[in-house]
């Protein structure tokens, strides 16, 4: 039986743009990027196994500073350090309620 303390999450597992269309905008003027995610949180929520109030979680390489300002301008916050093999990373939250 699961541990009924932890909180659920839906977890970002891997996000990432390519180099090439970083800092790129869609025809409607939209980052890319956030386009991107927005599909990717929306398949998220609407996926059977999710409840409206679960926060979203993910990680960013403690290094690229551009990540971390994007989450951060999407409402992440730190959450905790998650160390994977050699590297760091910060694990971010954003509650359900953004």
């Amino acid at each position: 039986m699961p541990d009924e303390s932890i909180e659920l999450a839906i977890e970002i597992e891997w996000f990432g743009v390519d180099v090439h269309y970083q800092g790129q905008r869609t025809e409607e003027g939209d980052s890319i990027a956030r386009t991107l995610f927005e599909t990717v949180e929306y398949r998220a929520h609407a996926h059977g196994l999710s409840t409206p109030d679960m926060p979203l979680v993910l990680e960013v390489d403690e290094d690229n500073l551009d990540a971390q300002g994007f989450w951060e301008h999407l409402g992440f916050e730190l959450f905790e350090w998650a160390q994977v093999e050699s590297d760091r990373y910060l694990r971010m939250i954003r509650s359900a309620s953004e």
